[in-house]
């Protein structure tokens, strides 16, 4: 391991150009295994780890301080720099950043597998199939693509197969919630029969749900085995995934122990200027030194490089009228306009640059009569919004401040403020 991590240090992981990735994907049509992460399904609805995570540590504030955050949003910056501080006091829950974060999170928030269903359900019954969905159901459907796998508990792939062929007949789903879904896989493999959607967390709306600690660990042996021995046979894309389960990263790594591991290629991608995680570093140099044609690619989100692959390889002429009639619409440039306008819709083209936010408050009591109309007649005789170094409302008896304590009590000289 050290001799690895030091090579991650010493080395940068190859880039591979879309183009490289799409010619591959051209001229060997069904030769790659497709895997997804939650990051695939951001724009259809569904919350990243991140994003859910800080959901996740709000609710046990909640719950252990019998406090509620009210009209606060666990987004905010300002609420986030609270939790993460109160979470380093909690001496069983991970620190933010901690490796197997998720899993602890998940389980303190929601012991038991039907609360963790209830909490992730509003989100997968709201979730609609993407344009990057709706390209794999096309891809699924004409063998451009013959396995997918991956980490999500959602249905989207599901719900897209059915949106652009009717049904789910002829799609195999193998999910790690029961040993006979599971070894749907083994079979599936064995007489090829595709398209194979392996779920390696398993279905939210059944009880194994894989997302704490020890059931992570304890992955399913059938599919991760299933994973591993793939790697012989077809290559990998990866996207929206940041490698974060010990044993989908192991069962990725475990295929580079066969002879010829991943013959079309390992190819993991990641937004521009994301950085490598470096589990994923560490795999893809190894696989580098197996003579893989393995490393990044900047291929934008899911839903670019989806369509990208859809329109690439080929596919019949029903299937491209079909992903025609549902391509969402190119964003078009917009030419600002000097003219005035007094209708409706309208259009707000400024912005304010928020560099930093407040963390305290003073607060200054006083007896003017003033109210907020007065206070913002103040204030806007002391100049415009960019020129003023602090924020003040009124508040009862007071002016709560937000800023340079001297400025406003010059500009509010005539209140009698009082600390």
């Amino acid at each position: 391991m050290s001799e690895v991590c030091g090579k991650i240090a010493a080395m940068e992981v190859p880039e591979i150009p879309v183009d490289q990735l799409l010619r591959t994907l051209s001229l060997r049509v069904g030769e790659t295994m497709l895997f997804l992460g939650a990051g695939a399904s951001i724009s259809s609805g569904i919350p990243a780890a991140d994003p859910l995570m800080w959901e996740l540590r709000a609710r046990l504030a909640e719950t252990r301080q019998r406090r509620r955050f009210g009209s606060l949003h666990a987004s905010d910056p300002l609420v986030q720099r609270y939790l993460q501080e109160w979470i380093a006091s909690e001496h069983d829950l991970p620190n933010v950043g901690a490796d197997d974060e998720y899993a602890l999170l998940f389980k303190a928030a929601f012991p038991k597998p039907a609360e963790r269903r209830r909490f992730l359900e509003p989100w997968m019954a709201a979730a609609r199939p993407s344009w990057g969905y709706l390209s794999l159901a096309e891809l699924l459907r004409s063998g451009a693509i013959q396995i997918v796998a991956g980490t999500n508990f959602d249905r989207l792939v599901e719900d897209a197969y059915v949106a652009n062929t009717g049904s789910t007949t002829g799609l195999q789903v193998a999910s790690s919630s029961g040993e006979a879904n599971a070894a749907i896989a083994t079979a599936a493999l064995a007489e090829r029969r595709f398209p194979l959607y392996m779920k390696l967390h398993g279905d939210y709306q059944f009880e194994a749900l894989k997302n704490t600690t020890e059931e992570l660990r304890e992955q399913d042996a059938i599919l991760t085995d299933a994973l591993s021995t793939i790697s012989a046979q077809y290559g990998l894309l990866v996207s929206g995934y940041s490698g974060r389960d010990e044993s989908v990263m192991a069962a990725l790594s475990a295929g580079l122990d066969h002879a010829l591991p991943y013959p079309t290629g390992l190819f993991w991608c990641l937004g521009d200027g994301q950085p490598v995680p470096a589990v994923v570093a560490e795999l893809l140099l190894r696989a580098a030194e197996k003579r893989v044609n393995a490393g990044i690619v900047r291929a934008g989100v899911f839903d670019d490089l989806l369509g990208l692959i859809a329109d690439t390889v080929p596919l019949p002429a029903e299937a491209t009228a079909r992903l025609q009639a549902v391509r969402p619409v190119l964003r078009q440039r917009f030419t600002a306009t000097t003219r005035s306008a007094s209708g409706f819709p309208a259009m707000a083209l400024n912005a304010v640059a928020i560099k930093s936010f407040p963390v305290t408050a003073r607060r200054f009591a006083t007896d003017a009569s003033g109210g907020s109309r007065e206070v913002r007649a103040v204030l806007k005789d002391a100049g415009g919004p960019g020129e003023r170094p602090a924020i003040v409302v009124r508040r009862r008896g007071s002016l709560v401040v937000f800023g340079e304590d001297a400025w406003v009590q010059k500009q509010f000289a005539d209140w009698q403020l009082d600390v």
